[in-house]
């Protein structure tokens, strides 16, 4: 009896100790970030969301947030992220070596008229400028609900720190739309920095700011005065360039007569480009139409060098004119070749321009350069890369005539950047086929099969390929700009097979990449693309400075999953995900999303 007693007692001890463990169980659960008994009051109660500044939850609260939040709420919130905007951006130097990487790349791209940057992946792709584009959009938006100190402070900062020179411009004119006068006096004490690099910076940031809407006169003319400085003695060799696009960048007439000044003369041909660009384009000066076609004229014993050739003739096609075609169309012409000029090559016989010229057509668009390129296409060797290029640059402009030979080149194995460019072209014509060739393609990229080099360029920059070939030492930062490419052109193809490959890349060794994946998931419109969103709620992107990307990018893809998709099974399932997050802000959002 007394053992039946005790087997009981033994009993009861186990359910009591069973009972006291799920007791903490459930206490463990409601406590838990993410759990179902969070809500928005007991988060705001926290206080921490003055320590988690996410610019997607500012820009919610202050664009869709004010239509779904009780504005209470609303403004508690908003009061506590600015707060958390207050802190210091720190960017580590290894952060702004990669930006500054994928900036000059694409800026090289630049330097041969490919202003898209089409074989390198425009820099916008990389998501770091992404999420760094996302805090100067936050900004923006804070200054104009009234937040214009926070605003101002972040602005400052950004102009200081950011390594994308058009992100620090977007934020020298919301400073200057906030405190003009406080705007002018920064930038100008930064003309008399030690570095000449934060210098010609601050000219170009100068010209912008002076040529935002609403700027006052009287800075403007003194911008103008300031940069004029800048054009003449020995200031001149170094940061002319810098302060002839400050110039053109203010918009202001006061700026021509420097610029007429720059465009002329055996001493200023290294400003040529900018000046007459600003001139002819800025201020619609038809005077450097002939200065320009006299460079197009070349010969034996032309000073003229073939990129400011090549620089003149871009900028009459884009202005329209007659003889920037006729020279494009002479270049893409096969050149007959006599005996003495084989012993007497000009520099404009080792430079090739006929891809540049190409890239400048189909940017510029329009009959007459599908004229010239019809022209080129029937010129070239059969067959070749040249041809190829010129048969995607005529799809792209809507001639379906040559489209078997663009779709025959997704085969070949040494042409990646061109098969992403061939892909997206394809598919503007309802042809799918270049999905699986960049399917293949990122295959091949994270196995670490380096790309080949953007073959515009390397023909363009001919002997002077130096500087191009140091930054494509880099291996493993060609890798990544290529799938960082490939990510953003299945989002432009915008795809339910888009979708299919974007999930294999959220799971991308490289941090930065898989973000990318999440922006381009983000940017699409098919419903197939829900599903992908949801997966992308739970990646790993990496730090910036020191800080997860994760948040930002989470909130992000769940604003457009929500947004977009609102009525799905992927949208529910979503919130459910990010409810749990680890991150305040995004558990946050998700509160809002979901009612509360």
């Amino acid at each position: 009896m007394n053992g039946d007693r005790n087997r009981r007692t033994a009993i009861e001890i186990a359910l009591n100790r069973l009972l006291i463990a799920a007791t903490a169980a459930l206490v463990l659960v409601t406590l838990t970030p993410g759990a179902a008994a969070e809500t928005l009051d007991s988060l705001l109660s926290s206080g921490e969301l003055a320590k988690a500044y996410n610019p997607e939850l500012l820009d919610y609260l202050l664009e869709e947030g004010s239509d779904e939040l009780p504005e209470t709420v609303r403004r508690k919130a908003l009061d506590q992220l600015v707060t958390a905007l207050k802190a210091d951006i720190e960017i580590t130097p290894e952060e702004q070596r990669t930006a500054a990487l994928a900036a000059a790349g694409a800026g090289i791209a630049q330097l041969f008229g490919n202003r898209d940057a089409s074989d390198l992946g425009d820099v916008a792709q990389g998501a770091t400028h992404q999420v760094w584009s996302g805090w100067v959009d936050s900004a923006l938006t804070l200054q104009r609900a009234g937040y214009t100190d926070e605003a101002n402070a972040f602005f400052e900062k950004c102009i200081e720190v950011f390594p994308y020179s058009d992100l620090k411009g977007r934020c020298a004119i919301g400073l200057a739309a906030g405190k003009p006068a406080e705007a002018y006096d920064r930038l100008l004490a930064l003309t008399e920095s030690a570095d000449p690099e934060a210098i010609k910076s601050a000219l170009r940031l100068l010209g912008r700011m002076a040529g935002s809407e609403g700027f006052p006169e009287k800075q403007r003319a003194a911008v103008v005065a300031r940069l004029e400085e800048f054009t003449g003695g020995i200031k001149k060799a170094t940061y002319g360039v810098a302060a002839c696009q400050g110039l053109v960048a203010t918009g202001d007439p006061r700026a021509v007569p420097v610029l007429q000044k720059l465009s002329t003369g055996m001493l200023n041909t290294d400003f040529y480009p900018c000046a007459r660009r600003g001139l002819l384009i800025t201020f619609g000066k038809r005077d450097v139409v002939p200065l320009l076609e006299k460079e197009l004229r070349g010969g034996t014993f032309s000073t003229t060098k073939p990129s400011d050739r090549l620089a003149a003739a871009s900028l009459l096609i884009e202005a329209g004119e007659a003889s920037g075609y006729s020279w494009a169309e002479q270049q893409l012409r096969p050149k007959k070749e006599s005996k003495l000029k084989r012993f007497m090559k000009t520099d404009d016989d080792k430079v090739d321009f006929r891809p540049a010229l190409v890239s400048v057509l189909v940017r510029t668009g329009g009959e007459r350069s599908l004229d010239v390129l019809r022209t080129g296409f029937s010129a070239a060797e059969s067959g070749s890369w040249l041809q190829t290029w010129i048969a995607i640059g005529m799809l792209e402009l809507g001639d379906t005539s040559k489209i078997d030979l663009v779709r025959r080149a997704l085969s070949n194995p040494d042409w990646q950047f061109t098969t992403v460019r061939i892909a997206t072209a394809l598919a503007k014509h309802d042809d799918l086929s270049g999905i699986p060739a960049l399917e293949r393609l990122y295959g091949e990229a994270v196995r670490g099969v380096e790309p080949t080099p953007g073959r515009a360029m390397l023909a363009y920059l001919g002997g002077e390929g130096a500087a191009y070939e140091a930054g494509k030492a880099n291996a493993e930062w060609r890798l990544i700009r290529l799938r960082t490419q490939i990510a953003h052109a299945l989002a432009t193809i915008d795809r339910p097979e888009s979708e299919a490959v974007l999930v294999t890349i959220l799971d991308d060794p490289e941090p930065s990449v898989r973000a990318s994946a999440a922006y381009a998931l983000a940017r699409m419109s098919d419903p197939s693309a829900a599903a992908g969103l949801v997966k992308a709620l739970s990646v790993d992107y990496g730090s910036i400075g020191g800080a997860s990307r994760d948040p930002v990018v989470q909130a992000h893809v769940l604003r457009r999953l929500t947004g977009r998709f609102g009525d799905s099974p992927s949208a529910k399932e979503g919130l459910g995900v990010a409810r749990k997050s680890p991150y305040l802000s995004v558990r946050f959002l998700a509160l809002s999303r979901s009612g509360g």
